[in-house]
């Protein structure tokens, strides 16, 4: 019994909490005192709130330290899963009876209205590329940065190895180990607690050179801006016109922390775009710069682009299949 008690804060958060966002109750404030019922049950006024605002469904909102999805997504519809899969149904997005229907219907309820409302806010009108970014801090941090702000696609262009006079290896070799390598990095950044399993929900590419990274981008028509220190041609980020035509889908580029980006790289830009700062340091690490870039950009495309920002019909479909086919799926977080 005092194992469980002990487990129950902190699951359901311990103190002080606010009735959520979109409960017609008046807002409050009590401490819990009592707490019954096994795995985590929870009993006294804390309990009958719950049920007043999901009507009857405990697992309805995530309560640990007053936290509810109600914030994070604004109202919160309660629905089941299968009411849930229903709408998917009739929006195009799932198929009655395929794999993919039936995964999603043995989602709980609360997970699959999770998933519901993180497909919504997803978009490829923005994505992120890293070039030659080898620290796995930082490749972790960028992906969990991504999956926070809804970008989906994510690129990466390994650190590129120069042959030396004395070094007869093929190009085609280095570049098989300079991939190689970058790989085993990105493994041990995903498994690392930083990304908290962010890179699961995310797509991801690895292009073996800047100019194959550059092609593939423009050929989905993205607009190519890479982050610059130079002052004098480099445009301010809150200065980009987002309801511009070019600005429609844009790839932002970064470097590693110590060279910045590839000279190539540097001159397919089809932009230099630069992060304005006020103090005395002269540039922010890459985790910080690109989740400031991603969050500035996603807010402005969102308002600027509406009808354009979310993902298509067919890119939900692969999407949620994506999610709900891999391994992520396997198991209930």
């Amino acid at each position: 019994m005092e194992s469980s008690r002990r487990r129950i804060p902190q699951a359901y958060g311990m103190g002080s909490v606010s009735l959520p966002a979109w409960s017609s109750a008046v807002r409050a404030r009590v401490s819990v005192r009592r707490w019954r019922g096994s795995r985590g049950g929870v009993g006294g006024l804390r309990c009958q709130m719950l049920r007043s605002a999901s009507g009857g469904r405990r697992h309805a909102a995530r309560m640990s330290t007053g936290a509810v999805d109600a914030k994070r997504f604004g109202e919160v519809e309660v629905l089941t899963a299968e009411q849930w899969a229903e709408q998917l149904t009739r929006q195009g997005v799932l198929e009655a009876g395929s794999r993919t229907h039936r995964l999603f219907c043995g989602l709980s309820d609360a997970r699959a209205g999770r998933m519901v409302r993180a497909l919504s806010a997803r978009t490829r009108c923005v994505t992120a590329l890293l070039d030659g970014v080898h620290g796995v801090h930082n490749l972790a941090a960028v992906c969990r940065s991504c999956e926070a702000f809804g970008v989906q696609e994510v690129h990466f262009v390994p650190e590129q190895i120069e042959a030396s006079v004395e070094d007869g290896t093929e190009p085609r070799r280095r570049v098989r180990r300079s991939r190689n390598r970058f790989l085993a990095r990105f493994n041990e950044a995903v498994s690392s607690e930083v990304s908290r399993g962010a890179h699961r929900w995310l797509s991801m590419r690895v292009h073996d050179t800047p100019e194959e990274a550059v092609r593939s981008l423009k050929q989905h028509q993205y607009t190519v801006c890479v982050s610059s220190l130079e002052g004098g041609t480099a445009v301010p980020l809150h200065e980009l016109d987002w309801a511009a035509p070019a600005l429609r889908r844009v790839a932002f580029v970064f470097g590693n922390e110590g060279s910045g980006v590839s000279r190539a790289m540097h001159d397919a830009a089809d932009l230099l775009f630069t992060i304005p700062m006020v103090g005395f340091v002269e540039s922010l690490n890459l985790s910080v710069a690109t989740a400031t870039t991603l969050a500035h950009a996603t807010a402005a495309l969102r308002q600027a682009q509406p009808t354009l920002y979310p993902l298509t019909v067919d890119e939900r479909r692969a999407v949620l299949q994506h999610w709900l086919w891999g391994d992520m799926a396997k198991g209930e977080e």
